[in-house]
């Protein structure tokens, strides 16, 4: 199952078929069917948001310092609530689709969901951390909980 609006950009595939061609846990396959590693992801967000200024004048110390790293984690709730928004307008969540106003900017839920995860690949990469070798040692963790982590939701 296809569903797209633009033919410059490829269309969102089902999730399912994702599923189906995930090999790696430290992989992330794009929607173009090409895969990046999580260290790739991480490098190129973070290249990108420094080249277009995010970085500007952020001493060393804001990597330890509570009230920035708290603005970054609302930065990326951002996101989430943005994607939330394209949920409430009724937006078939497959949907990438493009703003009238910014006809090269894509929108739609996934969008959103990507943007968010490169908050975090970003912000990552920026304070040095491994999230490749983090997601591998909390989904060790998660085959190990019980059913729903014991809840009843």
């Amino acid at each position: 199952m296809t569903i797209g609006v633009n033919e410059r950009y490829p269309a969102v595939k089902a999730k399912g078929e994702f599923k189906n061609r995930m090999r790696r846990a430290n992989e992330v396959l794009f929607l173009v069917g090409s895969k990046m590693t999580l260290e790739q992801l991480q490098k190129d967000s973070y290249r990108i948001a420094n080249a277009h200024g995010f970085y500007d004048d952020i001493p060393e110390e804001a990597k330890t310092d509570s009230t920035f790293l708290g603005s970054r984690l609302m930065l990326m709730v951002s996101e989430f609530a943005e994607a939330l928004e394209e949920i409430r307008a009724g937006v078939d969540p497959r949907l990438i689709y493009y703003n009238t106003n910014k006809p090269d900017k894509p929108e739609g839920f996934i969008i959103e969901l990507a943007d968010a995860i490169i908050r975090v690949a970003d912000t990552a990469e920026w304070l040095g951390l491994d999230l490749a070798h983090a997601i591998k040692i909390k989904q060790e963790y998660n085959e190990s909980r019980e059913y729903k982590h014991g809840k009843t939701i």
